[in-house]
């Protein structure tokens, strides 16, 4: 269980975005239900309205999905995250620009978080 919490700068939340747990059900936002995909754009935002970093989104949807959920793994994931292929397309596009590549020369992290106990069972600080 767990959400994408997008926050205004107020720390007010504006969208908590389900994931889920069964990965069962209908495409939310371009996705299956298997699938989150959070960049620097608001994940409501289409592919098609242009904006910033949504073929960057959808280069790592697209990617997903040629793994099909069973074969999303931290290795594969990781190749993902390091894509610095342009989206066919996309390659000149300046305004905004973002041509899809999902490693950037101004990221500053990359996080690939893998639970392997439920939070009761962690330990006490």
């Amino acid at each position: 269980q767990g959400a994408i919490v997008t926050r205004y700068g107020n720390h007010s939340s504006a969208d908590v975005w389900p994931l889920s747990a069964a990965g069962d059900g209908d495409e939310e936002d371009g996705q299956p239900a298997w699938m989150r995909v959070q960049t620097n754009v608001d994940h409501w935002v289409p592919f098609s309205a242009g904006a910033y970093a949504t073929h960057r989104r959808q280069t790592v949807i697209d990617e997903l999905r040629k793994l099909a959920r069973g074969g999303v793994g931290p290795r594969a994931v990781g190749r993902i995250f390091l894509t610095d292929r342009a989206r066919r397309g996309s390659e000149r596009r300046r305004d905004p620009e973002d041509t899809g590549v999902v490693l950037r020369p101004s990221t500053i992290a990359t996080l690939l978080l893998t639970p392997r106990a439920p939070w009761e069972a962690a330990p006490d600080p």
